[in-house]
């Protein structure tokens, strides 16, 4: 008997055998994905179709889009106008009230746009690994089952087509594609993964953990445009039970781009994505995904491989790491940057649900339903395949260690001319810095403003005064400019969530 083969195993006491069963089943990201009718399509079909219905799962999402509907009288004359009688009772999908009003079939008519979202035909899927054991044999697939393990995520046209643990596994969920170009997607879900608008209630009522895909800039310190959490308010209200948010910082997407960059590392051979290519990478079965707590370090990417890199800023700590700095700079080395955020902005979700809810009933009166939803925790990840995942913990010991580097030779970090090295007030660098007395900009996709700390564009050497302005700091504050060093990604500690094939459950989490 070798180490691959173990021929007693059905001796084993039964529960031993199930305690197998579920530790050979890690936890997975699901990633799931839309596929739709075309829309020209629908839009034919509902000129000619005789006979249209709504779902009766559409009066969950009425408290967003029972504003947008507008009632009018039909014209069209019925046939009891002409003294016909029929015991037949016109279709209703729900009974109409102030919280679930009508949808006129007229309105859909004139709406197209508005139909599609509430009546296309699509199915809900996922490429993500089905456990293994839920086909190797009955008793590992009656375990798992039991479990919790199911097929679930239907829509309102087709049924489930995605093995999901609703304990265990987190859903992952993109913004729309096409949200730079319409707003009518928005209007089941108010958010922009509008694609939480084709879910079932029942599967939205279950999800324990969220991931939401383009949701990183969520944690920067918003000061004057906070759309970004009022939209991911928006999204966690459809689950009256999330347990978890996890904010997307970067994605395979992100890391993929950066084997194309780093000449200089990529001359020497030292750069640790300079090999990486979907040919070479590691085999990991198709959909795969791992998710990764960000850390402190992974802010300064950007910073300390400037020249040489040209890495990814973190959507939280905006442009070249600064808001990493100013909070070092405010709270201190102890503190650690994204439990300080995160814990803000647990704090601030729970304003904006008495907010949104004060507003609804301002607006549409006292009697009407509205969402109920608890405060779930807040996480920044890092969504990647697996075999991404030491390479992202060599590139953050690289970071820590140039920044240590920098440290004991100030000299690393060029002349720096102080005269010309303006710091800004942190009023410029969280607001669009035109003065609090400026007139408000309509624009709700503006960024943080004009200032150095902009995701805009920089306009002359201002990067480059930023870049070094950042990098003195960093090396001449000895109290405040301290990172804690990365992890060891052969050990797989905590900051790991769910990686294939190896058992990452914890005392304090299931993923």
């Amino acid at each position: 008997m070798t180490l691959e083969t173990f021929h007693i195993f059905h001796l084993l006491p039964f529960d031993l055998r199930r305690e197998i069963y579920m530790l050979a089943t890690p936890p997975r990201i699901v990633h799931i994905r839309e596929e739709a009718q075309d829309k020209e399509e629908f839009k034919d079909s509902l000129r000619t179709k005789l006979r249209l219905q709504l779902n009766p799962d559409l009066a969950y999402f009425a408290p967003n889009w029972r504003q947008i509907i507008e009632p009018e009288p039909s014209k069209q004359p019925t046939l009891g106008a002409f003294g016909v009688r029929t015991r037949r009772r016109p279709y209703q999908p729900w009974e109409p009230s102030a919280s679930t009003p009508e949808i006129p079939i007229s309105w859909l008519e004139k709406n197209p746009d508005h139909a599609w979202h509430l009546m296309r035909d699509n199915s809900l899927f996922s490429t993500a690994p089905i456990p293994s054991l839920l086909h190797a044999f009955s008793e590992s697939r009656s375990v798992l089952r039991r479990s919790g393990y199911q097929l679930v995520f239907r829509t309102r046209t087709n049924g489930p087509r995605t093995w999901f643990h609703f304990d265990r596994d987190v859903l992952f969920v993109e913004q729309d594609k096409w949200r730079n170009r319409d707003r009518v997607g928005d209007f089941l879900t108010l958010c922009p993964w509008s694609i939480l608008g084709q879910f079932h209630s029942e599967d939205l009522k279950r999800v324990r953990r969220l991931a939401l895909g383009g949701s990183g800039h969520t944690l920067f310190p918003w000061k004057r445009y906070p759309r970004s959490q009022t939209d991911l308010a928006h999204a966690i209200q459809l689950f009256p039970d999330l347990r978890e948010v996890q904010l997307v910082q970067w994605e395979t997407e992100d890391l993929f781009r950066w084997r194309n960059h780093g000449v200089n590392w990529s001359k020497s051979g030292e750069h640790p994505w300079y090999s990486y290519t979907t040919e070479n990478a590691p085999a990991e079965p198709d959909g795969a995904l791992c998710c990764v707590y960000a850390e402190e370090v992974d802010g300064l990417f950007s910073l300390l491989t400037h020249l040489d890199g040209l890495r990814d800023h973190l959507p939280a700590t905006g442009f070249m790491g600064e808001i990493l700095r100013f909070h070092k700079q405010q709270m201190g080395s102890k503190l650690d940057f994204f439990a300080f955020q995160q814990l803000q902005l647990e704090q601030r979700l729970g304003v904006l649900r008495i907010e949104l809810e004060e507003i609804r009933r301002k607006e549409e009166g006292p009697d009407v339903s509205t969402f109920t939803w608890k405060i779930p925790s807040v996480r920044a990840v890092h969504i990647i395949l697996p075999s991404m995942v030491q390479l992202l913990v060599n590139e953050r010991h690289l970071v820590w260690e140039k920044l240590y580097k920098l440290k004991r030779n100030h000299q690393a970090i060029g002349h720096i001319s102080t005269d010309n090295d303006v710091d800004l007030p942190l009023s410029v660098l969280l607001s669009d810095g035109l003065g609090e007395d400026a007139e408000d900009d309509s624009d709700e996709f503006h960024d943080v403003g004009l200032g150095p700390f902009s995701e805009m564009h920089l306009f002359g050497n201002a990067d480059d005064v930023c870049v070094r302005r950042a990098k003195r700091w960093w090396a001449e504050d000895e109290d405040n400019g301290v990172l804690e060093e990365p992890g060891d990604g052969e050990s797989f500690p905590d900051w790991i969530l769910t990686y294939p094939g190896r058992d990452t459950n914890r005392s304090d989490d299931t993923t």
